[in-house]
């Protein structure tokens, strides 16, 4: 039986909405306040097909690993907004809070959907905390962040070249 897990950018009408969402944090803070903590590979990042979703889109992942929390590994199914997620990449999936009385869960930080840089070995978090864990993982995409913004000033420049002489 596969296993649902909503994940949701905009905060439910519950007690705990009116906390709001959780602000940029360092990776210790960050893995303390998660109760969950993943490694996932998207397999389908739309799978509603025609259902219906308030406020999100079905993910489908594969759990690689767990970080933190009782989750277990294997294929489930996602609430996710506003992170696009790609098929095939990897990411670290935060989660802040459970539904109660639901299999779901409420995700209420821009960190919660991180994604992993293809190169990233896997494998170099074990043996790790899941604070060191995250702070590899941040680390690696921020470096891949940086040059991804190389590229493009790179690109505007050239194209910056192209706009017409103004006298």
């Amino acid at each position: 039986m596969q296993r649902f897990i909503a994940l949701a950018a905009v905060l439910m009408a519950s007690s705990w909405a009116t906390a709001g969402p959780l602000p940029p944090m360092d990776a210790a803070s960050f893995t303390a306040t998660a109760s969950d903590l993943l490694i996932v590979k998207c397999l389908d990042p739309n799978t509603s097909k025609g259902a219906k979703v308030q406020r999100g889109v079905l993910v489908e992942v594969d759990i690689v690993s767990v970080l933190k929390g009782n989750l277990k590994t294997g294929k489930t199914t996602l609430i996710t907004m506003p992170h696009p997620m790609e098929a095939g990449k990897n990411y670290m999936v935060a989660v802040f809070h459970t539904i109660p009385q639901q299999p779901a869960y409420q995700e209420r930080s821009e960190q919660a959907f991180t994604e992993i840089p293809g190169t990233f070995d896997l494998k170099s978090l074990e043996g790790k905390t899941p604070a060191e864990q995250a702070q590899m993982i941040f680390d690696a995409r921020r470096k891949r962040v940086d040059a991804m913004i190389l590229k493009l000033q790179k690109e505007k420049k050239v194209l910056e070249a192209t706009l017409p002489k103004t006298n």
